[in-house]
């Protein structure tokens, strides 16, 4: 039986006080954290069990909840989302990831994320019928990750993250870092344990053209007037803890079924704590079912409830080998929300 050595309790002591979390899970900054799409869960997998599993999760789908895990997966992996973002809104989510090891220990990775709203109609106040044309909006962020399997049972990894906003005329740019380690014990790795910071960056500001307009002095018909240029106020990132467990049942000696229980709690700098639960249900990794619920005090209660699922979540996995080298998934979860019609998300995993 393996025993927690003091060097990893005390690097994940280091990467839990990087950031001080005394305003986590306050309710009274609700709505002041800006780049909220940065809590967006784009894959298939990972939330179809509500991403419970942050002490165990691996591969590219690691580079959003726990980057540690990106150095447990031992193939390169490539994967590709879409998610139908509340359902009836006319909102997608493309995600794209990729992992390529560098060597026994060392793990590159890198992921995008765009969200599609479609086009909106261009007003102004003299012109309010959308005759001027349409113009997109834009949020994406852009992920380079680094992780390293110190040994059989732990590793560590970071991301830096790039965050833009943009409308035609305005835009905000940003940076954010996350970190994360993982701890594996017991016969054949079952317990789990990880700790991961999220979204942890400098504040941002909205820029551009949009916000300048011309003025002309009262009463002065001659004049020509001078552009003048509002001010932003600049908004914080939406940081996070997460802290998770997790263990691997297996159903029989040939290890061919197993069933995995996980539970996670995300510590919130800007609203209320999370708790996520989840199982999957894993048969000759071939085919996984999942099922999992988020929670957060009021969940039930539309009229106080800050999020926008309804807690329960699903998903399944279906994964063709083609010998060691080579394999091919394709994943389905959906997530039940308070208004519209939930969250579907497709993807195609890809292990080589």
């Amino acid at each position: 039986m393996r025993y927690l050595n003091i060097k990893h309790i005390l690097t994940a002591f280091a990467i839990i006080s990087m950031v001080p979390m005394a305003q986590a899970g306050n309710p009274d900054r609700i709505g002041e954290a800006g780049s909220t799409h940065l809590l967006v869960n784009p894959w298939a997998r990972s939330s179809g069990w509500a991403g419970a599993f942050t002490s165990g999760i691996s591969g590219v789908e690691a580079m959003r909840f726990n980057v540690a895990g990106l150095a447990t997966s031992k193939n390169n992996e490539f994967i590709f989302s879409r998610t139908n973002w509340l359902q009836g809104a006319d909102i997608n989510i493309n995600s794209i990831g990729m992992k390529f090891n560098m060597g026994d220990a060392s793990v590159l990775g890198a992921s995008i994320m765009s969200f599609d709203f479609g086009d909106f109609y261009r007003t102004t106040e003299d012109q309010p019928d959308g005759t001027l044309g349409s113009f997109n909006s834009n949020y994406t962020n852009i992920g380079l990750s680094y992780a390293y399997a110190f040994s059989s049972y732990t590793s560590g990894g970071v991301t830096l993250r790039m965050v833009s906003e943009s409308i035609a005329d305005l835009n905000a740019t940003g940076v954010v870092l996350d970190a994360g380690i993982q701890y594996r014990s017991g016969k054949e790795n079952r317990f789990k344990l990880g700790f991961a910071l999220r979204n942890v960056g400098p504040s941002m500001k909205f820029g551009g053209s949009g916000l300048e307009f011309r003025a002309v002095k009262e009463g002065d018909d001659n004049a020509t007037g001078k552009t003048v240029q509002s001010r932003s106020q600049s908004f914080e990132l939406p940081s996070l803890l997460n802290i998770g467990v997790g263990y691997d049942f297996f159903l029989d000696d040939a290890g061919i079924s197993k069933l995995t229980l996980a539970g996670n709690f995300m510590a919130n700098s800007f609203g209320r704590d999370n708790i996520q639960v989840g199982a999957e249900y894993n048969y000759k990794n071939t085919l996984m079912l999942r099922a999992g619920y988020g929670y957060e005090q009021g969940i039930n209660d539309p009229s106080v409830t800050t999020s926008v699922f309804a807690g329960p979540s699903a998903g399944a996995t279906f994964q063709a080998e083609a010998g060691e080298a080579f394999n091919i998934g394709l994943d389905y979860s959906y997530r039940l929300t308070q208004a519209y019609n939930g969250v579907h998300s497709l993807g195609v995993k890809i292990g080589f």
